[in-house]
């Protein structure tokens, strides 16, 4: 049976860890769009490595981070989507 953590936000996470180098796009959905430079999640890959998803938050373990961004559809809430992948 897979254990659950919570993080910071209350969010149920299944207990996951990378052993391999990963890429991160981070998907963020927003009413207007965003200067690239106002898109930060340094505060996620802290809490992820927190919480032991990640090692760390180093460039040992994390080969890119990519950004996206599109605009939130009507009656929906802006959020941001964060995606993990392992390189193989």
């Amino acid at each position: 049976m897979q254990s659950n953590r919570k993080n910071a936000l209350g969010k149920i996470l299944p207990n996951v860890m990378f052993d391999k180098e990963v890429h991160i796009t981070v998907h963020s959905i927003r009413k207007g769009r965003p200067d690239r430079d106002a898109v930060s999640i340094k505060a996620a890959l802290d809490e992820l490595v927190k919480m032991q998803v990640l090692k760390d938050d180093s460039t040992d373990e994390i080969e890119n981070i990519s950004y996206t961004f599109s605009r939130v559809k009507k009656g929906e809430e802006e959020k941001t989507i964060i995606t993990i992948e392992e390189i193989e």
